[in-house]
């Protein structure tokens, strides 16, 4: 059992993006629940998201995870931390390194952030698919637990990774619902609203999205499209709307807090090819707005009911998926069974099982 009550949260930044979201919504919780949090970060600062007063902050300010290792082991032996939660395989895998070299007996528990031989499947550069793919087979194991958000996510670990399956722990994303309970109340049906929230990149298929939006147009021309985040896509998806006359029916928003865009909206979508597990999911149903996804791996077919609190459709499948969303426009969805559906992801219980978790007895790995 730990000595203390602290935990180190060790993540690349906190910049925007779910796993930040996730991160800071965890500290505050263990925060307000008593336990001490330190936050470690690869670069940048403590960023914009809510943390607790009381901090302890540390910063590496390497832009690249690979120059890191030498920096990582100096404050592994200064600092000599009972416990690290880690946000990111890749860290998690220099993390048990620096254990190993600095010799402190130190728990590792990594909260695994994608579907990871999805990930590696479609990475392009060589240096990923071939150098840091094959370490972290080798490696990432040896953390202490790992904490997977959906079966599917788990599978893989068990499938790709070597894991056994006692080192994995299945602890869904955290939602404020003290914060949303309030705030669905106020929610007001004002059109045909689809939202996006989510980074602008491949990954995300937003192609796919805006193709079955100019489609759904011809049945709903009142229909209209926010789509929430930043990234290396937006110049192509500005023009691929200009191709498909939608510009005047799409509004690209940036990156913005969400909540007011989740109550504004009648109908969030996701259309991703792959995901470790989708925050927006849960997000969206907590202020009790219904969903419309593609069945990607994975997470989506473990959250939505149809007809209760969204729509699942096949990959590939556009014509379903433009269905699906002028059916959902139109459904009597009941706002607070769409937000009863997901009650399992509240903040403090999520807390509850990271801490249970993070000071448990097993004994920690051979540093």
């Amino acid at each position: 059992m730990m000595r203390s009550e602290q935990v180190w949260v060790f993540i690349s930044d906190m910049g925007q993006g779910g796993a930040q979201k996730v991160c800071s919504t965890l500290a505050c919780e263990l925060d307000m629940q008593g336990r001490k949090i330190g936050l470690l970060v690869l670069r940048g600062d403590e960023g914009d998201w809510p943390l607790p007063e009381a901090l302890a902050f540390h910063s590496f300010r390497c832009h690249h995870a690979r120059s890191v290792l030498p920096r990582l082991i100096r404050w592994v032996r200064s600092t000599r931390p009972e416990v690290v939660l880690v946000f990111n395989h890749q860290l998690a895998v220099l993390l048990i390194v620096a254990r190993a070299i600095s010799r402190v007996n130190m728990r590792i528990v990594a909260r695994n952030i994608s579907n990871l031989s999805e990930k590696y499947a479609r990475e392009g550069a060589i240096w990923h698919r071939h150098i840091v793919n094959p370490l972290v087979k080798l490696i990432y194991q040896r953390v202490d637990a790992v904490v997977a958000q959906s079966r599917g996510m788990a599978g893989d670990l068990v499938e790709n990774y070597g894991f056994r399956e006692h080192k994995i722990k299945l602890i869904p994303n955290p939602v404020e619902f003290k914060t949303v309970d309030a705030r669905r109340k106020e929610s007001r049906h004002i059109g045909c609203e689809f939202l996006f929230v989510g980074r602008l990149e491949p990954v995300k298929n937003l192609p796919f999205l805006l193709s079955a939006f100019s489609r759904l147009k011809k049945r709903m021309s009142d229909a209209r499209l926010t789509i929430l985040g930043e990234g290396s896509e937006k110049p192509k998806l500005e023009d691929l709307c200009k191709v498909l006359q939608i510009s005047n029916s799409v509004c690209f928003s940036g990156w913005q807090n969400p909540d007011h865009f989740y109550r504004a909206c009648d109908v969030t979508l996701l259309t991703s090819i792959y995901e470790g597990f989708p925050n927006v999911l849960i997000e969206s149903m907590a202020h009790g707005k219904p969903v419309v996804s593609v069945d990607c791996p994975s997470g989506p077919d473990e959250v939505i009911q149809a007809g209760v609190n969204g729509f699942l459709v096949g990959r590939g499948q556009i014509d379903k998926f433009v269905d699906c969303m002028e059916r959902a426009a139109h459904w009597n969805w009941k706002p607070d069974d769409i937000a009863s559906t997901v009650s399992r992801f509240a903040a403090d219980s999520v807390a509850r099982s990271y801490w249970d978790l993070l000071s448990g007895s097993e004994p920690c790995g051979n540093p």
